[in-house]
């Protein structure tokens, strides 16, 4: 037995390495271990009699899946007649070291204990390694014979010491410990394409996506590319050069950005192959019907972004009609009892922080074209051709979303920023604030001119309207709505929000109103900001004016929807890779606090049951 030793450099750590292979007696000599299976095989009856009733019963069969089938029922039996074989031929090795780390790799399996380790071995390569974290020489114990680390001159060979690599960015990965994996990949392998996986892996798909190929690593194993190509797992793309920046690359969240940007158009999957997540809801008198002729497509732009959960989804409408009674519709006065209508529905793309869907289609500009090129992933878009979606300058493609991290470094460098979360959710607040004070005077100037919200229906017509599901605005909600109890069933979910102090509550135009004009009353802090914007209105005669209201809505409308964006990735940051705010106190009310000059950032963070489909 040929013992080995080296320093060695783990990571950000150094270490002393022992290694050793250990080759069991009886496998010294070939001819003696063959002969050796050979006498158990004769001794153990049962596997005879096993073969000779398979053969038997695949003589007797006439189809290939019965013989097929004839074969497995006998694997179990099989199994049981080697594990004795196994038993009597395999050998024990004994190996203790106080205070150090013993890892062992075959070409197939891998363990790693601390202080003792005691294993049978059946295999002829059995590597086992050492490890110290500290310089000083040190004894260890193998079968009871005592051996010293400085008699060891010969030193491991790249393989070796690779081959142990490997496998210890896989069991710190294992462990959770992504940091050590990315260390060891990065600094000590220098293996670019495993150190991007684990860069980019932050979703329990994703990570365990990542767990298997480091695995598929440890033993340098084919891994599948893309579709028929195969290579070596690793150094799939070479090595990190001295100097070279680690980029994070693309991933999902980017592409949702320029998606949006581009106001791409999203085609929503069919309710076969789409998965729901939450209960199913039935109209039991349902009277919309769909318009067969038109293709239903939502721009991006329609993306919702859930406040307190980690769900991402694209809101699309589907336009309609709904017949009513020609009875009732003539009593009412009524020309028509054919009304156009809509309905809106949502599918979710990310739930609770991983992908709800893996593939769907989408029409996209040349210059989201010209992105999805440039970024050179394989795999990731097809061009599809169906003729009932055609959009002037746009092309039709088949997104896989599997080939994209959810999320990227960046986005995680990005969340650690404190200061950054508070401003811009305080930012968020006061447009929603100006928000509601500009939809608050849009409506009194509506309601003064007549020029909008004109009453289009008698009291009568509405009633007959609603009794059929419709609203003013043409939206048809469901005469008899029923939830399928048996459609889902609960998941755990995590819930994240935001807050301010003092913001919890948004006051009524109105009643701030009547606040003003008393000069006793204090005004909290959305009620000052809220009065300010007012004054300001007033003052510059913004409010009675339709246009220029309506452009400042959709200023105020622009910030919401971009900090709304911005702190969902924030969160995603977070939730997905465990890793906190440090500068965050907790009060007695279980809530995470920040404060800073004026202001006081709220969060919470809870796990509730909510429904699943089934």
């Amino acid at each position: 037995m040929k013992i080995k030793k080296s320093i060695i450099p783990v990571g950000k750590t150094t270490y002393t390495v022992i290694q050793f292979n250990y080759v069991p007696y009886k496998y010294k000599d070939i001819s003696t271990i063959r002969n050796q299976f050979i006498e158990v095989l004769r001794r153990q009856e049962g596997i005879l009699n096993y073969i000779d009733c398979l053969i038997e019963e695949i003589n007797s069969t006439k189809d290939i899946v019965e013989a097929r089938n004839a074969v497995y029922q006998y694997l179990p039996k099989f199994k049981e007649q080697f594990k004795v074989i196994e038993d009597k031929s395999s050998e024990t090795i004994d190996i203790s070291c106080e205070g150090k780390s013993i890892v062992y790799l075959s070409k197939k399996e891998s363990r790693l204990e601390n202080d003792n380790l005691s294993i049978n071995i059946l295999k002829s390569i059995n590597r086992f390694y050492i490890l110290s974290a500290k310089e000083k020489e040190f004894e260890f114990n193998i079968n009871g014979k005592v051996y010293k680390s400085s008699d060891v001159k010969d030193e491991l060979i790249s393989s070796e010491v690779n081959n142990l690599l490997y496998y210890l960015a896989y069991n710190a990965y294992c462990k959770g410990n992504s940091a050590e994996a990315l260390d060891i990949l990065s600094l000590s392998l220098k293996d670019k394409y495993l150190s991007k996986q684990v860069l980019n892996s932050f979703t329990p798909k994703e990570r365990e996506s990542c767990k298997k190929l480091l695995l598929k690593s440890v033993h340098n194993r084919k891994i599948e590319l893309e579709p028929k190509v195969w290579t070596k797992a690793r150094l799939v793309e070479g090595i990190i050069e001295k100097g070279e920046v680690l980029e994070s690359g693309p991933c999902f969240m980017d592409l949702l950005e320029v998606f949006e940007k581009n106001e791409d158009m999203f085609i929503p999957i069919s309710s076969e192959k789409y998965k729901r997540i939450g209960k199913k809801v039935v109209d039991n008198y349902n009277v919309f019907k769909p318009n067969s002729e038109e293709q239903v497509v939502t721009s991006f732009r329609n993306l919702v972004f859930s406040k307190d959960k980690m769900n991402i989804s694209v809101r699309y409408e589907i336009q309609g009609t709904v017949t009513i009674n020609p009875r009732q519709a003539k009593e009412v006065g009524f020309d028509t009892n054919i009304f156009n209508a809509k309905v809106f529905r949502e599918q979710t793309i990310i739930k609770d922080g991983d992908r709800n869907i893996e593939k769907f289609k989408v029409l996209v500009s040349e210059d989201t074209l010209k992105f999805l090129k440039n970024l050179k992933t394989k795999g990731l878009f097809s061009i599809s051709k169906n003729k009932n979606y055609k959009l002037d300058n746009h092309t039709l493609i088949q997104i896989n979303i599997c080939k994209l991290p959810v999320l990227s470094r960046n986005y995680v460098l990005e969340s650690d920023n404190l200061g950054y979360v508070l401003e811009t959710y305080y930012e968020q607040r006061v447009a929603e604030c100006k928000q509601k004070v500009i939809r608050y005077f849009i409506k009194s100037v509506a309601q003064k001119t007549q020029c909008r919200f004109v009453a289009k229906y008698s009291k009568e017509q509405i009633k007959l309207l609603k009794e059929y599901g419709i609203d003013l605005s043409g939206v048809y909600s469901g005469i008899d709505n029923k939830v399928v109890e048996e459609s889902s069933n609960e998941y755990e979910c995590r819930f994240f929000e935001f807050g301010l102090k003092y913001f919890s509550i948004l006051p009524k135009v109105d009643n701030l109103l009547k606040k003003m004009q008393s000069t006793n009353k204090k005004l909290n802090k959305p009620e000052t900001i809220m009065k300010e914007y007012i004054e300001y209105l007033r003052e510059n005669k913004i409010d009675t004016s339709f246009e220029k209201l309506e452009k400042l809505l959709e200023e105020q409308k622009a910030i919401i929807r971009k900090n709304t964006r911005i702190l969902a990735e924030i969160k995603l940051a977070k939730v997905l890779t465990g890793v906190w705010w440090e500068e965050l106190k907790l009060d007695a009310n279980d809530r995470y606090i920040y404060e800073k000059e004026d202001k006081a950032l709220v969060i919470k963070m809870f796990k509730k049951n909510v429904n699943k489909q089934v």
